[in-house]
Formats: C-alpha cells, sequence, structure tokens
C-alpha cells in the first residue's frame, strides 16, 4: 500500500524506548523516596536520642538542683518536639533545625557541666588574684556572676526559641503584681557558653607598675634632657617642669618640654591600646575607685553613676570586657591614664635628685637617699638573675641544676613559690608558673646575651637584666652546653594539703556524731585558713567555713558548706569524707596553707604542721 504524503519512515534507533524512560523515571522517584526516607529516619533518631538524653538526666540528693533539672529537660523536650512539627509542616528549613538541634545539645552538656567546671577551676582562680596574675575586681565580679547563676534555686535554664536555640540561665526576682508579691524571671540572664568562657579565660592583670618602670629607664637622652633642664632652674622635680605651669615658669624649654610631654601621652597611650581590659585593671586594682560591685551590664544603671563600668562580651572569648561605647567611658579612660601618667612621672622623679638651687649644688656629697640604696640593692640581684640565666644557657649538670633552686627559691609576697617547675632541655627552658601557665623559652638562634634578654622578664621579673648584661654580669664569651638537661618542680600548696587531708582525715570520724569529731575536723580546717562549727545542737552536721578576706584592696567573700555526720553506711562516710576534702583543698588560701604546713612531707608517717596563722583575716 502506497505511503501517505511526506511521510518518511523513522529509522528504528531514533524512536524513544518509552519503557526505558518509564523505568528510569520510575528509578528517580524511587532514590528520590529512599533518600527523603533516609533524612526522616536520621532526623527521627536524633530526636529519639535527644529525647533520652534528657529523660537520662543526672539526679542528685540536692532538691533544688533536681527542680532546676526537671524544668530544664522539660522545657527542652516540648521544644524539640515543637521544631520537629514546624519542620514537618515546611514553617522551618532542614539548614535552621539543624542548628538549633545542635544548640540545643551543646547548650545542655555545657549546663550540665557549668557547676562541676567552676568548681574545679575556682581554686585556681583564687589563687591567680592572691598572685596578682589575675585581676581582683574583675575576677571576683565575674565569680560572683557564675556563683549567681548556677545557685540553682534561684536560676532557670532559658531557650532562645524564636532565635537559635542557644541556652542562657535567667535569674529570679520578686514582683509585685495585683497587690501579692511573686517571683518571676528577670532580664539578667546570659548564654551558658558565655559563663564557660568567664571561668576558662580570667581577666590578666596589667603590670603598670613594671610597664612604666620600663619605659623610665627607657627615655634615655630624653630624661636627661629634662633633668638637666629641672636641675638648671631649680625646679622641685621633674614632675613640676612638665606640669601645666611650666609655660608660664620656664617658657626657654618649650620644645624640651613639649617633646618629652607627648612622648609620655603616646606611651601611655600605647598601654592601652585596643585593650580595655588594660584599662579596667588600672581603675580597679591601682586607683582605689572601684572594686568587684563597680561593673554592670546594665547601660541604664551605668549612665547614672560614672564609677559604674558598662560591661560586654567579647564576641571572639565570650568573656566580659570594657564597653567603648559606654556613656562614661572616656572619663574612666582619663582617669587611667592620667594614674598611669603619675606613675611615670614618679618613675622619672625618682631616677634623680633634681636641684632647688642650682646645678652645682648637686654635685656635694650627701649621705644615700632610700630609692639609691633600693636601687644598688636591685641591681645586685639583677646581677646575680643574669649570672644564674647565663648558667642556664653554658653550665653543666650541677650548675644547671643550681641555677634552677636559685629561680625555685623566688617567692611572692605572701612566701609562696613563683615556679611550680622549670626544665632544661637542649633546645630549650620549659618554665610552668605556679598558676599552672606554661612558658617556653628557645635556645634556637641565640647566643647567651639573646638568651639572658628573652629570659630575663619570666625568670627575674621586673629586676633590669638589660642593664646587668651591660656591667657584664655574666660570664662573656661561654659556649652553649648542647646536651644537659635538668628539672626542679615545686609541689602547690592545695595538693599539699590534700595529701595531708587524706593522710590524717579518718572516713571513721563521720561515723561518729558531731561533737565527737568536730574537733578532730577544726585542727584540719585551722590549716587552711577555715573554721569548723557545728550547725545546732542535736543535729549531726558540721559547718566548715572560710572566712571573708581581703585581697588588695578588695573583699573577698566567705565560703561556707553544712556537711552530714552520722552516716551509717561505710560507703556513705567515705564519700563524705571526700567532699569535705574537696571542698578544703578548692577553697584554702594558699599563704595559709603554706606557712601552717611548713616542713611538712607527704612522706613522713605523722607530720605536726605549724600553729595556724590567721594574718590577712
Amino acid at each position: 500500500m502506497p505511503l501517505g504524503y511526506k511521510y518518511v519512515e523513522r529509522d528504528a534507533d531514533s524512536q524513544i524506548n518509552w519503557a526505558e524512560v518509564g523505568k528510569n523515571l520510575s528509578d528517580v522517584l524511587l532514590e528520590t523516596k529512599r533518600v527523603r526516607e533516609e533524612k526522616k529516619s536520621a532526623i527521627d533518631q536524633g530526636i529519639r536520642e535527644s529525647l533520652n538524653t534528657l529523660a537520662t538526666a543526672p539526679q542528685g540528693v540536692n532538691q533544688d538542683v533536681n527542680n532546676f533539672t526537671n524544668n530544664y529537660t522539660s522545657d527542652m523536650s516540648a521544644q524539640i518536639l515543637l521544631d520537629k512539627k514546624l519542620l514537618q509542616s515546611g514553617q522551618m528549613d532542614l539548614k535552621d533545625w539543624t542548628l538549633r538541634q545542635q544548640n540545643y545539645k551543646d547548650g545542655t552538656d555545657q549546663m550540665f557541666n557549668l557547676s562541676k567546671t567552676y568548681q574545679e577551676k575556682s581554686k585556681e582562680i583564687m589563687d591567680g588574684i592572691d598572685n596578682n596574675e589575675i585581676q581582683s575586681a574583675l575576677g571576683l565580679h565575674n565569680m560572683g556572676t557564675i556563683e549567681g547563676f548556677t545557685n540553682f534555686n534561684n536560676s532557670r535554664a532559658t531557650i532562645n526559641s524564636v532565635g537559635d536555640g542557644k541556652v542562657s540561665l535567667a535569674l529570679y526576682e520578686n514582683k509585685i503584681i495585683d497587690g501579692k508579691e511573686v517571683r518571676v524571671l528577670s532580664k539578667n540572664n546570659m548564654p551558658v557558653n558565655v559563663l564557660l568562657g568567664q571561668i576558662h579565660n580570667q581577666p590578666k592583670k596589667f603590670n603598670v607598675e613594671g610597664a612604666t618602670a620600663a619605659t623610665a629607664k627607657a627615655f634615655g637622652s630624653r630624661f636627661q634632657a629634662v633633668y638637666k633642664a629641672a636641675s638648671t632652674v631649680g625646679s622641685g622635680t621633674i614632675t613640676e617642669l612638665l606640669g601645666i605651669d611650666a609655660m608660664r615658669k620656664y617658657p626657654q624649654f618649650k620644645g624640651i618640654v613639649d617633646e618629652m610631654n607627648t612622648a609620655i601621652n603616646d606611651q601611655v597611650d600605647s598601654y592601652f591600646a585596643g585593650n580595655p581590659l588594660k584599662v579596667i585593671s588600672v581603675l580597679g586594682e591601682n586607683t582605689g575607685n572601684y572594686n568587684s560591685s563597680s561593673f554592670t551590664y546594665d547601660k541604664d544603671e551605668a549612665a547614672k553613676d560614672k564609677k559604674k563600668i558598662l560591661l560586654t562580651i567579647d564576641p571572639r572569648t565570650q568573656t566580659a570586657t570594657m564597653d567603648i561605647n559606654a556613656p562614661h567611658y572616656k572619663e574612666q579612660y582619663k582617669e587611667a591614664t592620667e594614674w598611669t601618667k603619675r606613675s611615670l612621672m614618679s618613675k622619672l622623679d625618682s631616677e634623680a635628685k633634681v636641684s632647688t638651687t642650682s646645678q652645682s649644688q648637686l654635685q656635694e656629697r650627701r649621705a644615700p637617699t632610700e630609692a639609691e640604696n633600693k636601687r644598688k640593692e636591685d641591681d645586685k640581684k639583677s646581677a646575680d638573675a643574669a649570672n644564674m640565666i647565663g648558667k642556664l644557657y653554658y653550665g653543666d649538670k650541677a650548675q644547671v641544676e643550681s641555677s634552677i633552686s636559685y629561680f625555685k627559691g623566688i617567692k611572692d609576697k605572701d612566701g609562696v613559690p613563683i615556679f611550680d617547675e622549670i626544665y632544661r632541655t637542649p633546645q630549650g627552658l620549659k618554665v610552668i608558673l605556679a598558676n599552672g601557665t606554661e612558658e617556653n623559652i628557645s635556645f634556637k638562634d641565640k647566643t647567651q646575651e639573646d638568651f639572658i634578654r628573652a629570659a630575663g622578664p619570666l625568670l627575674a621579673g621586673e629586676l633590669d637584666v638589660n642593664t646587668a648584661l651591660e656591667r657584664g654580669s655574666y660570664k662573656k664569651g661561654a659556649k652553649f652546653n648542647t646536651s644537659v638537661e635538668g628539672q626542679g618542680r615545686n609541689v602547690k600548696p592545695n595538693e599539699t594539703y590534700e595529701k595531708y587531708l587524706q593522710e590524717n582525715l579518718d572516713s571513721n570520724l563521720i561515723g561518729m556524731s558531731e561533737g565527737d569529731a568536730i574537733a578532730s575536723i577544726q585542727k584540719l580546717a585551722e590549716i587552711g585558713g577555715f573554721t569548723a562549727e557545728q550547725v545546732s545542737p542535736g543535729v549531726d552536721e558540721i559547718e566548715i567555713t572560710r572566712p571573708a578576706r581581703k585581697v588588695g584592696t578588695t573583699e573577698v567573700p566567705a565560703v561556707s558548706k553544712v556537711f552530714s555526720f552520722d552516716e551509717s553506711s561505710p560507703g556513705t562516710q567515705e564519700v563524705v569524707k571526700k567532699q569535705i576534702i574537696q571542698f578544703l583543698k578548692i577553697n584554702a588560701v594558699g599563704s595559709i596553707v603554706t606557712k601552717s604546713l611548713s616542713g611538712y612531707s607527704p612522706t613522713s608517717k605523722k607530720p605536726t604542721p605549724k600553729k595556724k596563722i590567721i594574718e590577712g583575716f
């Protein structure tokens, strides 16, 4: 039969295979369904695990903590289920849901570990404050903030349900509503990760005295020019020559005065550039006008009170720092810089005695001043330090160990060793300070002089090893010892106290009545600066307290805890014993422990501590 008009028959291989197309489409749909089902299954599994974690949250004997935990697990479980509904209905996309679930998990883990972490770090923090390494004012404020939020009787965990899902702690407050006092959540809240940041990242104290002393010595020719001018005109001090009335009194020295004042201003500003924590340090540690109660996160409160330092959270470190946009920041910054300038000027004044009459009278013989005698003593200490640091570079084993013993013997004003461990290897020096901070100084590509300069600030502190080098106070030309090793370590006071308690606190005491146990506990507690008292007659409970004390100009609050006695179970008695030891170890005053246990060695069988020391209370 003839074909139709203009019809062209197709080749077999150009025709569409609809069976194959159908199969491929079916495979795509099935794969899409499979992926969707796997994703749904993973989501459901993740939700089940989160809910199970919350359902098995830790419970203890403290009912306040249990109530806090139950409230949180109930709120978080409800929030997780609500997010699931929003995801399933399309009102929340998968990316946001995933972020929130991760924040829920992180926040839960962090919150349950917050109190434990704080207890573990609080002793280290207080030691840092005692040793002038951590700012006392801001450090104690941060500790008070953490203690407030971890008082689970007065706080509640909250969830940012309309944002990223991060977990925070909020404080309760009492309000009068309809004539009745009710307990409600306040606006005072803080994310858990920020509280952890406050624990792990403590504000370091700015050694302004050391900085200004170094600057005064570094001014060199500028200082000599100002000193000569001050002596020529007979001004009482260099400070007077550089004061606001200088131009009226001494117009002939305008160039010298302007140059020196500019140099001082620039140097002081450089101390604080980009570091508001140094401003806080000078305000809180040096001026005497601020303490741990001088900080606030409330802008309105800071605006009303010029002595309130407005804090903000640094997004990089998650720690508290000074808000440079605060209403009174400029005034407070000026207060810090003016104090620092006065400190620097006093160092310049003490560099040399300025004649009040004439230059020639300056040369008259006179008895050394107290400042000159101190400088002479410091010069000798600097020379000794430079010599001992040099031995770490070139010395044999005996010389290296002698040097390590020298630096291990350096103590702070309370008699506590500054260095915990010093270890010399052929590669360099490892130093662990009493607060646990580790510092390393390499020998690589260093001459003996280079090494002394590098190690001087760490090992010798404010002593001027550079001047000692210039005077040749070391063994010149000594070659580096490529093989010797040496080590020395100090035991921290709280570690010594813990071992002493373990040797002397018998768990059988816990099984006795409080009246029988209190005398023994009191003797052990006194070693760390504590008191121990019966809570009330007829009740087998004892309260151990570390009294309030002063650190510099800052009041450190008292710490106390009640322990139950007359426990019938040996296992429970051992638990209470460990709790008492842990409390005493964490909160002991290091300087008192050091004095009380002087001469005690953990290996001795019958250690006898000295009579308790109560200075500082």
